[in-house]
């Protein structure tokens, strides 16, 4: 098992070669390095971005209306949508079998709120209870 011929010229290369010696370990050192230093930072990162989505369901689909960016039939563009409840009924009997919950949310950034004296402006949410099933809400 152990021949000492084979360990004396390993050694005596060692010797020889110094400085390809040393920028061999320096190359391997820095590859082993690099290696656990990304693999860290590919789990942080991928711990940070579960994280941020960790309170949500997997399977959830959000939609939201924007400004329209085309005229529609004499109609001019930059005209913005709004989902009514109507609209939410009807995808609701409509896809029936296929959606189990859904949860519209009207939002309105900012609203000043007054109660007696107090007063504020805040960002004022309406959730429909359905919302606990695909978002965990913060009190």
């Amino acid at each position: 098992m152990f021949d000492r011929d084979k360990w004396q010229e390993i050694f005596e290369s060692i010797r020889k070669h110094k400085l390809r010696t040393i920028l061999t370990s320096l190359g391997v050192w820095w590859g082993i390095f690099m290696l656990v230093f990304l693999m860290g930072a590919g789990s942080g990162l991928e711990n940070g971005v579960m994280g941020m989505f960790g309170t949500h369901a997997s399977n959830a689909l959000y939609v939201w209306t924007q400004r329209t960016t085309m005229p529609y039939e004499g109609l001019p563009p930059g005209r913005y949508n709004q989902l009514t409840y109507d609209d939410i009924e009807a995808i609701e009997n409509e896809l029936d079998e296929v959606i189990e919950y859904i949860a519209p949310r009207l939002f309105v950034p900012s609203g000043e709120i007054v109660h007696g004296d107090n007063k504020g402006a805040f960002d004022i949410r309406g959730e429909r209870p359905d919302l606990i099933h695909i978002e965990a809400i913060l009190i």
